[in-house]
């Protein structure tokens, strides 16, 4: 860590506070750790995060009424085709109001306050509001408040901090767990329940820090860049690898089929030799995890060993394998889409049938009082908006960045951002939003820079 400090010798003292709140706010929404409060009624939990963003929205909002309204500046340059996906999503969820997707079976629910406060019904506009508000926070504000280079090599300052706190913490755990049988580290601040072996550190359950360490990755590729240098991580690199064997995540291993299929796509143009040998050699790679990871860990052995009967207990809604209950609002989307094209219904799978479509089918099939909305990212998409939605989804991401990488004549970040989908369609999370923002901000401060020294 101290390398990279050194190379931040700016002084902060003159950065704004509401500059360095928005910094931390942003940088701890993905350390789920920090929780406070369990999801109420419009289903955002109390993580300290949210409050401080709570708290950036609400000054900006008075010091635009009030104060310099002219120097409120940001930029939407890059963000146009995520704003034609809202619009997308908006008109299929109209489409999917108009045929019944958003009908709730039984009324019970309207008796049930926990029912209500797990989005029964308000779900779906929620849906709708946390996509726009993910994208304008941590996107494009990063415009305003990363506008110079001391508000950006802050921003780095911070997530060293927290990055190495994060796998320090989470590998001292872990040693623990094994050697005193000793959980260290709750999964949140308000959740005690352990994980075994398996590593989370500060990001909350595994399957959060998988997709948080892809992103560290992806960090120190871009402060690299930002300090325009190139510096080999052998030791950081095999920790955070250790850390990822660790987690024993199931949808990070299934998040990195979707990164590799993503990265097949993108040279599927231009194939050659070499390029089928490296993606053949990938998914060998993979799949070389996926065994190692099945005589290593019960979790992993159990879940490939009850596969079979999934499908079965699916189909006849008696028996569905136990290792299985708590991923059914993950399975229950797609096995309805399944029945769906089975009766010669593909435009729903196509086009999707609107935001929050897939809580509601959910509580639908469960019928019982609980989690209804998928933590799968890949899932929702893929059910409320089919798979044209989801085609626009990833091209609002890589596309901006594919444009940078071409002027710049590196394909790594291509790589890098096709990581983060794959990985965060696997389990949702907002680590592609923030990578998202802060690498436009620093290619701004670039361009900003070479249109000076042109000058």
């Amino acid at each position: 860590m101290s390398s990279e400090i050194l190379l931040i010798q700016d002084d902060a003292s003159t950065l704004p506070f509401l500059s360095k709140l928005y910094i931390w706010s942003v940088q701890l929404h993905p350390l789920l750790f920090f929780y406070v409060a369990h999801q109420n009624l419009f289903g955002i939990g109390g993580n300290i995060s949210k409050i401080l963003e709570f708290i950036v929205c609400c000054a900006l909002l008075l010091s635009i009424l009030f104060y310099s309204r002219q120097s409120f500046v940001v930029s939407f340059k890059g963000t146009s085709i995520y704003w034609f996906f809202i619009l997308y999503s908006v008109i299929v969820g109209l489409f999917g109001f108009a045929f019944g997707y958003y009908h709730v079976d039984s009324i019970i629910y309207l008796d049930n306050i926990e029912a209500l406060s797990s989005l029964a019904y308000l779900r779906p506009i929620s849906d709708y509001i946390i996509a726009i508000f993910y994208f304008f926070y941590f996107v494009v504000l990063a415009s305003y408040f990363l506008s110079n280079d001391k508000a950006v090599d802050y921003f780095f300052k911070v997530f060293f901090f927290l990055f190495y706190a994060n796998l320090t913490i989470g590998l001292i755990d872990v040693a623990s767990t094994v050697l005193f049988n000793f959980d260290l580290v709750p999964i949140s601040l308000i959740r005690d329940s352990g994980s075994s072996i398996r590593f989370h550190g500060l990001s909350g359950e595994p399957r959060d820090a998988f997709v948080y360490l892809i992103f560290g990755i992806a960090m120190f590729y871009l402060f690299d860049a930002w300090k325009m240098q190139k510096k080999r991580r052998f030791f950081l690199f095999s920790f955070i690898l250790f850390a990822l064997v660790l987690t024993v995540s199931v949808s990070g291993i299934l998040g990195l089929f979707a990164a590799v299929g993503l990265i097949s796509l993108y040279h599927l143009g231009h194939l050659t030799f070499k390029k089928i040998f490296i993606i053949l050699l990938l998914f060998i790679l993979l799949g070389l995890l996926v065994y190692i990871s099945y005589i290593s860990f019960p979790r992993i052995l159990k879940y490939l060993n009850d596969l079979p009967y999934l499908f079965d207990g699916l189909m006849s809604q008696h028996k569905i394998p136990e290792i299985y209950i708590g991923q059914l609002p993950n399975i229950y989307p797609l096995f309805a889409r399944f029945l769906e094209i089975s009766n010669g219904n593909i435009l729903s799978t196509l086009f999707g049938t609107g935001y929050g479509s897939e809580s509601v089918n959910n509580i639908n099939w469960i019928k019982l009082p609980g989690r209804y909305y998928p933590n799968s990212q890949g899932v929702r998409l893929f059910y409320s908006v089919g798979i044209i939605g989801t085609f626009i989804y990833v091209q609002a991401f890589y596309y901006p960045v594919a444009k940078i990488a071409k002027f710049t004549n590196n394909k790594i970040w291509i790589y890098l951002i096709l990581m983060l989908l794959g990985t965060s369609l696997g389990h949702r999370s907002v680590v592609i939003f923030i990578f998202f923002g802060i690498f436009m901000a620093v290619f701004r401060q670039f361009s900003k820079k070479n249109s000076i020294l042109k000058k």
